[in-house]
């Protein structure tokens, strides 16, 4: 198996390269091995990532699409530099059991309690807007929270943007609009606990 730093070099290569698929593999890996917390958030660019291919076989290679590849780009890099710090932190909490001679434990994540039935109500009303919004506000302490709802913020703009330019299909527009709810609901399921 190798190293933390081995896999994230490794992840490093595959983004550099435009290997998205095999970075994203990678990241999943990485992820479950050091920082299972964020596992969902690779899921999500994943899924990002699908989409975008999709749009790009669709409309071709836009400047849009290379900016959106671009941004994907940035987030697999912080994932990566996010996942390496977890696990860089796990060694030393192992160590310092070793040394000390304690049996090594796991760290203690601090678990936001959330009010979610305030979200669910304006996501049954329609507006993903609104719940975005709420969403950023309420997990503000909780970076992997934080970090997913401002990149669905971001998709959403996306889609709102495509739709009042017509620069998407409808049927484009649909399938995203439908996996951002999706999206929005996994991260509220997960804000539950």
């Amino acid at each position: 198996m190798p190293t933390a730093e081995q896999a994230y070099q490794n992840i490093v290569k595959h983004i550099e390269e435009n290997r998205l698929e095999d970075a994203i593999a990678a990241l999943l890996s990485f992820a479950g091995q050091d920082s299972p917390d964020k596992i969902t958030a690779v899921r999500m660019r994943r899924s990002d990532w699908k989409t975008l291919e999709e749009e790009a076989l669709m409309m071709g290679n836009t400047s849009g699409i290379r900016e959106r590849r671009s941004a994907l780009k940035l987030q697999l890099f912080r994932l990566a530099d996010a996942i390496r710090n977890d696990a860089a932190a796990r060694a030393e909490t192992l160590a310092a059991n070793l040394s000390s001679g304690s049996s090594p434990v796991a760290l203690p994540q601090p678990k936001h309690i959330y009010n979610t039935s305030e979200l669910r109500a304006i996501f049954r009303q329609g507006n993903i807007q609104a719940v975005i919004e709420q969403v950023i506000t309420m997990t503000e302490d909780d970076r992997n929270l934080y970090d997913q709802a401002l990149l669905l913020e971001q998709r959403w703009k996306e889609v709102r943007e495509d739709e009042k330019n017509n620069t998407s299909s409808v049927e484009s527009i649909t399938t995203r609009r439908n996996k951002l709810n999706q999206d929005i609901l996994r991260l509220i399921r997960e804000m539950e606990g």
